[in-house]
């Protein structure tokens, strides 16, 4: 079954990402980037939730099965979206692009690679995360995933790796106002965050603390993102420890959402924005994919600035919930059908 805690923060991921690429200027445009971090640490949630179960109940991992799914979720609304945008952009722009920035598009090779969307870097972040837990796993047939102490350790380590590399990296730039970079290896910690907190949930108590805890755990947050708050995206500060007090942010509101359930008896004025921004989270993934089609389309039409961001807020989510429905769902049909999910009536990622 779905876990709507989570479907309502991939709603808040993909809204802020809508607003961060907007041209109405606010302060949800001046944070909305954040959004993708928030994407990374979902993804890295689900995905060792699935991981880790398996794990834990087999003594094994099927990696074949796991990466032909993640394929049936990604690829063909992908590629289906990368063939209409590039016609689209040849037919009605005049705008064609070169061969090697499209193969870079084709193989998820944009977080490293010039590529032609400004938008599709995150989703090479998590393909070649995919590609790195499939080949983890075959080669960790002994790993105990029970020694608890020992794997937030080493998992606590693969995040300051990340910031000692950001560190590196961006230090030669420190005087600069933006300095943006968009490689895996620079950017992965907000994944792993979410594997720490799958790995957490799955392993320790903590889910006992979440709920009877849960203003502390909003206070916590919102220290963690005061260098969002007040710093700008692309400075030092912001490149190095910023992203990193981001990511455990993040990681705090997945580990709140996975144990929130929305009460049948909530009042009306709570269910529904609850329950409309969980119908966008479901259909975050295609919303994402085509916001960008969508702001790029209005541009022909002369309309105020207020108009053209409410116009584009509203067709980036029907646009994308219709692509959802034509072509994620019926691929999703197809790889439950042929490649079904470990104990599949009781997880859906």
């Amino acid at each position: 079954m779905r876990i709507s805690g989570l479907d309502f923060v991939r709603g808040i991921a993909v809204i802020l990402v809508i607003f961060r690429h907007g041209t109405f200027e606010c302060f949800l445009q001046r944070i909305g980037w954040a959004g993708v971090d928030l994407f990374f640490a979902l993804s890295g949630y689900l995905i060792a939730t699935l991981v880790l179960r398996e794990l834990n109940d087999t003594g094994s991992f099927a990696s074949w099965r796991f990466f032909i799914r993640r394929g049936f979720k990604i690829y063909p609304a992908f590629y289906i979206y990368l063939v209409i945008a590039l016609t689209v952009n040849a037919w009605e722009h005049q705008l064609f692009y070169e061969p090697a920035k499209i193969l870079s598009e084709v193989f998820f090779l944009q977080s490293y690679l010039p590529h032609i969307w400004s938008h599709t870097w995150s989703l090479a972040v998590e393909e070649q995360f995919y590609l790195i837990i499939t080949i983890t796993t075959i080669a960790i047939k002994f790993w105990k995933p029970q020694k608890v102490g020992r794997n937030i350790l080493a998992i606590t380590f693969l995040l300051l790796l990340v910031l000692v590399m950001r560190f590196v990296i961006c230090y030669p730039h420190r005087f600069e106002e933006k300095f943006y970079f968009f490689s895996t290896h620079l950017r992965v910690d907000g994944i792993i965050v979410g594997v720490l907190v799958a790995y957490l949930v799955r392993f320790t108590k903590i889910s006992n603390y979440v709920m009877k805890f849960l203003p502390l755990w909003f206070i916590g947050a919102g220290v963690l993102l005061i260098p969002l708050f007040f710093t700008e995206a692309g400075g030092f500060v912001m490149n190095t420890y910023g992203l990193t007090c981001l990511n455990l942010a993040c990681g705090i509101f997945v580990l709140i959402g996975s144990q929130w359930v929305l009460k049948k008896e909530s009042s009306f004025f709570i269910s529904g924005p609850v329950r409309l921004m969980s119908f966008i989270g479901i259909h975050s993934y295609s919303i994402y994919l085509w916001h960008l089609m969508v702001l790029q389309e209005l541009y022909r039409f002369k309309l105020d600035s207020l108009t053209y961001f409410a116009v584009y807020l509203t067709g980036a989510i029907l646009v994308g919930a219709l692509a959802s429905y034509c072509f994620e769902y019926p691929f999703l049909k197809l790889r439950d059908r042929f490649f079904p999910a470990y104990n599949a009536q009781n997880f859906k990622a």
